[in-house]
């Protein structure tokens, strides 16, 4: 049984989120509240929390960085403690900050609230497996950020002294060694995990993978834990940001 924590600015959104994911036969809400401060009190007993971001009192980033650092939970008393859990936003929201705030405190996915109700049942599940989640819908916007926050760190790194123009050559020839040096340390992909990196790079879910491949959906989930397991990674979204440091999206 999955326990979940529901922390919902509005009532009616708040109480629909519930019941949806109470009808599902492997899940349980344990909580559900309107403000962040209710969801770092309640999380120590859940799961999953599933988290608004703008909430009065304390916002869903803040409250998304305290759960996962175990700061105010209220633990079950006398109890050895549990594994910290997971937090899944769910927002009506774009804007760039918020997305990568939500993944710099420590969220495990991001889905926007015009999902499918069988979306947001199956990130929780997923995420409850140890799996990240990451919209498609934002899933550029992450790709974009990653690969400008390279570029500037680049362009930063050579500041301080001698002739820009000069600078600027061995700037560029250092990104070049960079780049050639990410690439040459690269796992031993097959064609097939290449091919299935993409489209986890593009959002897609191993449902939607298996379709567009015309494969089994099990051997999706084979090919991405291999992928997983060359290249150290978490789950999908920390595989999204390795592939995106290297250059492959």
């Amino acid at each position: 049984m999955i326990r979940v924590v529901v922390a919902e600015n509005q009532a009616l959104i708040r109480e629909s989120f519930a019941r949806l994911i109470d009808a599902h036969p492997d899940m349980r809400v344990i909580a559900a509240v309107g403000d962040g401060a209710g969801a770092v009190r309640h999380a120590a007993g859940a799961d999953v929390v599933v988290m608004d971001i703008r909430m009065p009192i304390m916002d869903g980033i803040e409250a998304t960085r305290r759960i996962v650092r175990g700061v105010g939970s209220t633990g079950s008393a006398g109890g050895a403690a549990s594994p910290r859990p997971k937090v899944l936003v769910l927002t009506t929201f774009r804007e760039e900050d918020l997305v990568l705030g939500a993944l710099d405190a420590g969220a495990s996915g991001f889905l926007l609230k015009d999902s499918d109700p069988a979306e947001l049942l199956s990130a929780i599940a997923r995420i409850h497996r140890g799996e990240g989640v990451l919209d498609p819908k934002v899933t550029p916007m992450v790709l974009r950020h990653i690969t400008h926050a390279g570029a500037g760190a680049g362009r930063g790194s050579g500041r301080g002294s001698g002739h820009g123009s000069g600078r600027d050559a061995n700037r560029s020839s250092g990104r070049s060694a960079g780049h050639r040096a990410a690439q040459a340390e690269l796992p031993d992909f097959t064609p097939r995990e290449r091919e299935i990196l993409g489209l986890v790079c593009e959002g897609l879910s191993n449902d939607e993978i298996a379709r567009r491949l015309f494969v089994a959906t099990t051997t999706v989930k084979s090919h991405v834990k291999s992928l997983l397991t060359k290249t150290g990674s978490r789950g999908r979204v920390d595989l999204v940001i390795w592939a995106a440091r290297r250059g492959l999206v």
